[in-house]
């Protein structure tokens, strides 16, 4: 017969709950699990809020999205992945320069290039520099904000002076600049209804071909494409 002091009884519980803790540990290390890991074409995403992780297991943070709002993440691939018994998509991400990257929640990434003011001013007076003197005199560069940029763009196509243009071959080359300045720079950036709407009126405009006889009529597309272009991207942040 064994006989169990009160010494023995107490190293015995410490035994019995050490042994019974080691399978939590262990569950706790493999409740992440990677399912599948699969290929996608090369997209751009933008994000706000949540986090990028170091691995697909989204246990360690590499960077904070809120500190990288002006940064265009490139997808290549995706993942589902099961963490605490829930199965969620996951996206590889990748700066343009391939310095950062990791594992973001899908459902904290939006489709399309960053907000970036910079680069969409610096393109803006990129896209005016090849269009006519009158509309380069006409351009203010903006200062500072998108509120400021989107009313250079509005007030650069609709300078005051610019209703008879002495030459053809500048109201060609404005209409030019500002079709390929939408098209390089903005599209797909706004609401859904306002990408399509945007996009009708661009392809409007890049369809008349100017002539002596329409000049006013492209004066008129352009004047009215730039306010709407200029309007959207003043509510950019």
């Amino acid at each position: 017969m064994q006989i169990w002091t009160k010494a023995s009884l107490v190293l015995g519980m410490g035994l019995a709950l050490t042994v019974a803790g080691a399978p939590n540990t262990a569950n706790a290390a493999s409740k992440t699990k990677v399912i599948s890991v699969t290929k996608v074409a090369r997209q751009a995403y933008h994000g706000k809020k949540g986090n990028v992780y170091k691995t697909a297991k989204l246990s360690k943070v590499a960077y904070r999205l809120n500190k990288t709002k002006s940064t265009t993440w490139y997808v290549t691939k995706q993942a589902v992945v099961k963490k605490h018994g829930k199965k969620v998509q996951v996206k590889y991400v990748q700066n343009k320069a391939k310095t950062k990257k990791g594992w973001v929640y899908s459902s904290n990434l939006k489709a399309g290039k960053a907000n970036n003011f910079n680069n969409d001013s610096t393109a803006v007076g990129r896209y005016v520099s090849t269009g006519s003197v009158t509309l380069q005199r006409a351009y203010n560069s903006a200062n500072g904000t998108y509120g400021n940029l989107g009313f250079s763009i509005g007030s650069a196509w609709n300078y005051d002076g610019y209703a008879n243009p002495d030459k053809l071959k500048d109201v060609i080359k404005d209409q030019k600049a500002l079709v390929n300045l939408y098209r390089s720079t903005f599209k797909n950036r706004f609401s859904k209804t306002q990408n399509t709407l945007l996009s009708a009126t661009a392809n409007e405009l890049a369809a008349v071909k100017a002539t002596e006889g329409n000049k006013d009529l492209i004066i008129s597309k352009m004047e009215t494409f730039s306010d709407m272009l200029g309007t959207q991207v003043s509510q950019l942040s």
